[in-house]
């Protein structure tokens, strides 16, 4: 499948809770927003080295979002602030950066789901989170003759996770102003390489336009809580492919230059890593849980990973000897799970208790996200999609999900 075929089907899974979940999309609940946002390129794995002066870029956006209110007597609306959420489209001219010879960066088009809460909210002014995800289309990407320092962008569809704070001066109870500040990411997720992904921060100016008054001001009083099991029980097995860059560097560093192989190495090269998992969690509130759990994870390139480190170590004038390696390693993780309604969104840390993939990039710690739909009229399975990564710093695997809770 191709790679813009699998990040619109996890674009997708991602925005099927958020549909599930919505209001009714009628005029009392509608808003449109429009914003313009000054980026800056944060230095990354040494993206610096590739450009010359600038480092900034220019994205316009516009969304449709769905305020939540008190008449719609929903608890978790309630408990939530009241939040809005909805669907965005924006474009960013990253090409406007100018990189050295080698090198150029294309512009960025975004398809987005996000969604938006409050710490306080009062009648003029409101402050909280905002959180984004989607998938971009980026007009330029690396290749190995007209475009060989970008290794940023190994593929033109990449995946997009932002976080911010937004603060807002409502003029009336329908028009509104703000400033918002953001953090973001792309990156295909190794699932082709290279890809060290693209980090951005940004400021933005937006005006948003409710099509009936949004609630502002106190919350009034508890709605009823929902009923929920304190101690939760998750079994899941999930699947993705892996690229890996450490593979590639070997490739490029040391084997071509010796072999005179061909020039571009084989990035379509793609391992399939498989998950099994489970987590104990405790349900201290029908919003958070906190919990541990288990991975035990399988990758294919296990056989390949030996036979470069070899090749690695022969280079540095070692004994070209092949390590042990083992296609199984299992890690233990810590994870704090967010609700809203049927829809959960999981952040966890986890370390490697046993692990031997020889020279791959990461020895110990591990993070994960992952967002569910949960079921509970099909005997409490759900489905989702999960991101593995490094180091904070390095992905690992996209990965399609499905589990059950007992």
């Amino acid at each position: 499948m191709k790679t813009y075929q699998i990040i619109v089907s996890v674009l997708a899974i991602v925005l099927f809770p958020m549909v599930a979940q919505a209001q009714t999309m009628d005029r009392e609940h509608l808003n449109v927003n429009a914003y313009v946002r000054e980026s800056h390129l944060l230095n990354g794995l040494w993206i610096y080295d590739k450009l010359i002066d600038t480092k900034d870029c220019v994205t316009a956006g516009v969304s449709v979002g769905v305020n939540t209110k008190p008449e719609d007597d929903n608890y978790w609306a309630w408990a939530w602030n009241f939040p809005h959420y909805g669907l965005g489209f924006s474009y960013s001219n990253m090409s406007s950066i100018q990189c050295r010879p080698g090198s150029s960066l294309g512009d960025a088009y975004t398809l987005y789901g996000y969604a938006h809460f409050d710490f306080f909210k009062s009648r003029y002014f409101t402050i909280g989170p905002n959180l984004e995800f989607g998938a971009s289309y980026i007009t330029k990407t690396w290749d190995a003759v007209s475009n060989p320092l970008n290794t940023f962008v190994g593929t033109p569809v990449l995946v997009m996770v932002g976080m911010g704070l937004e603060a807002g001066f409502h003029i009336t109870p329908q028009w509104e102003v703000g400033l918002n500040a953001m953090l973001t990411h792309r990156s295909n997720g190794m699932f082709k390489v290279p890809n060290h992904g693209l980090n951005e921060v940004a400021g933005s100016l937006y005006l948003r336009y409710s099509l009936e008054e949004k609630h502002l001001g106190h919350r009034g009083p508890k709605p009823t809580e929902p009923e929920y099991k304190k101690w939760i029980y998750d079994l899941y097995f999930s699947a993705g492919v892996h690229s890996c860059d450490v593979e590639r560097v070997v490739y490029q560093d040391i084997i071509l230059p010796e072999t005179g192989g061909p020039d571009e190495w084989a990035s379509s090269t793609q391992w399939l890593r498989l998950n099994l998992g489970g987590t104990v969690s405790y349900r201290y509130h029908p919003l958070f849980a906190t919990g541990i759990g288990l991975d035990l994870s399988y990758t294919q390139n296990w056989k390949r990973l030996a036979e470069y480190a070899a090749i690695q170590a022969a280079h540095d004038g070692q004994p070209a000897t092949r390590p042990q390696t083992c296609p199984v390693y299992l890690g233990a993780y810590i994870q704090q799970s967010f609700f809203y309604k049927n829809v959960e969104i999981g952040i966890g840390l986890g370390v490697y208790l046993f692990k031997k993939l020889a020279i791959e990039d990461s020895t110990w710690n591990y993070q994960r996200t992952l967002i569910r739909y949960h079921i509970p009229k099909a005997g409490n399975i759900f489905f989702g999609f999960a991101m593995r990564a490094h180091k904070f710093d390095r992905s690992d695997t996209l990965e399609f999900s499905f589990g059950k809770r007992f």
